[in-house]
């Protein structure tokens, strides 16, 4: 049978109440999957957005200037030169 040429009235006639309802279970499921997914995808889009950041800032902003360390060596608090 070809639902699409059957008039408003046969159609609805010959749709079986058992497969509407599941058909409706079906689309009403599918509803909550896809908007558990959009949710998932929005999760990981801010954590990629994240973890860009975090590797921008680990490798390409500068780093300040590291501290030469002093020649000598400190003995109980007090700094010694070596000679």
């Amino acid at each position: 049978m070809n639902l699409f040429k059957l008039k408003p009235a046969k159609l609805l006639a010959s749709i079986n109440t058992t497969d509407l309802k599941s058909l409706i279970q079906t689309v009403t499921h599918l509803d909550q999957t896809v908007g558990v997914l959009r949710e998932t995808v929005s999760r990981l889009r801010v954590e990629l957005d994240t973890l860009k950041a975090d590797y921008q800032k680990r490798f390409y902003e500068p780093k300040p200037p590291v501290k030469k360390p002093r020649h000598g060596v400190s003995v109980g608090g007090a700094f010694r030169e070596d000679h």
